[in-house]
């Protein structure tokens, strides 16, 4: 196998839930690769890890022989679970709760917003805690009422026919956010301009 730190490597493993499943399966591809039995894995693992993690590995049962074993009781030990609950729907209504009061007046604030929307959105709409439907009324919920009126009067006028009991997708919102904040809007340097 080759030494830590060589390009085919896995990273060290140093203890973060975060990390553990994808060293486990870095390791275990490489282990394939070079042929190594399941023995030698147990065996091997800690050249891969640091002190703290290695001083665990030597005192489990499974490190002697048991590979498959060994796998399951790392992935127990530095709760692997806990990247499976990253977020909940809590956490998207906090951010919508939180983004509600602030004022966007600009594409730059508009995509934080966004960004921080979608890296708790899509996370459980991927994970099937959060319909899309309901991502959508959450991002609407977090636009504070100003620019919701602004969006909302623009995206109306855009769809005379528009069933207002469903909520605007998120991608027609921020088609619409994209013109408001323009940067290059013609009347920017003007005195008196609101852009």
């Amino acid at each position: 196998l080759p030494s830590l730190g060589s390009k085919s490597a896995p990273t060290k493993f140093a203890r973060n839930y975060e990390d553990v499943k994808i060293f486990l399966r870095r390791y275990d591809r490489l282990c394939k690769a070079y042929n190594v039995r399941d023995a030698e894995k147990c065996e091997r693992i800690i050249d891969y890890c640091s002190r703290s993690v290695v001083r665990l590995i030597e005192s489990l049962q499974s490190y002697r022989d048991d590979w498959a074993q060994l796998y399951e009781d790392l992935l127990e030990f530095y709760d692997a679970d806990l990247k499976e609950t990253r977020y909940n729907v809590r956490d998207i209504r906090k951010l919508a709760k939180k983004w509600y009061k602030k004022k966007i007046s600009n594409l730059r604030t508009w995509k934080k917003y966004q960004r921080e929307f979608i890296t708790i959105s899509g996370w459980l709409v991927s994970k099937r805690k959060l319909t899309m439907d309901e991502e959508a009324v959450y991002f609407w919920h977090g636009i504070n009422k100003t620019l919701r009126r602004r969006i909302e009067s623009t995206y109306v006028a855009r769809n005379a026919s528009v069933d207002l009991t469903q909520a605007f997708s998120i991608e027609a919102i921020n088609k619409i956010a994209q013109v408001i904040f323009t940067r290059n809007w013609f009347n920017t340097n003007l005195i008196d301009s609101d852009h």
